[in-house]
């Protein structure tokens, strides 16, 4: 560390010398040419800022923030092969720009209150949210315009006799925009953060090709019974192996960089126990 500051220093020392002499140099020759002023004052801000730009691009991070597993996400499922990028080829793709990663497609929220979502949830009973907060880390829901929702487990936790993980008004209408929330078990890690916001990836997707096919003339409206079944063989199919080759491929998943929202719920042991 002492050797990475000290060249530090020593390169800040130089630029501020070279730039006090080339100061002195064109001072003489630009006195009261304002064009020339604003001229070399255009040229210098703009190489600054492209000399930067660059110096960003050349960043390679190993460790998955939003922008750069969607990037990662995106190209899995496009790809035939289900490719998985590596940290150097997902840089080269990531745009440092904060506008060039808006949220042009359904909003996903990570980290939601499963307080607020219960009341829009058709759950059989409150013993079935509490079997679903023990066995699961996390939780993905699309909740509609309409006030309806729709809850997933994830793939892990499906189990091929019992087809009651999904929940909400089967035949309410997918119209509009709806958002996809993440709900975070209290002791859930960076690596379930990972793959909860993979799985809102995969169902973001998969909603918006549904809803473009649905689009099309003479097509059936979208429910959020073709949705659920469509979700659920999308992410029990391609969920597993992306986040299992996200540590082959050179992704630390011991750490993230989501920046999630502060509600966490509880499971019903927990709360058992603590009491």
């Amino acid at each position: 560390m002492a050797d990475v500051a000290a060249k530090d220093g020593s390169q800040e020392t130089a630029v501020t010398l070279v730039g006090l002499i080339l100061g002195l140099i064109i001072a003489p020759l630009v006195d009261e040419n304002y064009f020339l002023i604003w001229l070399l004052f255009a040229v210098f801000t703009t190489a600054h800022l492209f000399a930067n730009y660059r110096a960003v691009r050349g960043l390679v991070m190993d460790t998955l923030n939003r922008q750069r597993l969607a990037i990662v996400v995106t190209h899995y499922l496009g790809s035939a092969s289900r490719e998985v990028l590596s940290p150097v080829q997902a840089s080269a793709r990531e745009w440092p720009l904060w506008f060039a990663f808006m949220d042009r497609g359904h909003p996903i929220r990570l980290g939601t209150s499963l307080a607020a979502l219960h009341p829009r949830l058709r759950l059989p009973s409150d013993i079935a949210l509490s079997g679903l907060t023990v066995r699961c880390a996390y939780l993905t829901c699309v909740c509609t315009s309409g006030g309806a929702a729709l809850l997933l487990t994830p793939p892990a936790e499906r189990s091929t006799d019992n087809q009651q993980q999904l929940y909400g008004d089967e035949e309410c209408s997918l119209a509009g925009r709806p958002s996809i929330e993440v709900l975070l078990r209290q002791d859930a890690d960076h690596g379930v953060m990972i793959e909860a916001f993979a799985s809102a990836l995969v169902a973001r997707r998969t909603l918006g090709e549904l809803q473009d096919q649905a689009c099309q003339p003479g097509a059936q409206p979208l429910t959020l019974r073709r949705l659920a079944a469509a979700l659920q063989s999308e992410q029990s199919r391609l969920l597993p192996p992306l986040v299992a080759a996200l540590s082959t491929t050179g992704w630390h998943t011991t750490r993230s960089l989501f920046g999630p929202g502060p509600y966490r719920y509880r499971s019903a042991s927990s709360a058992s126990s603590s009491s």
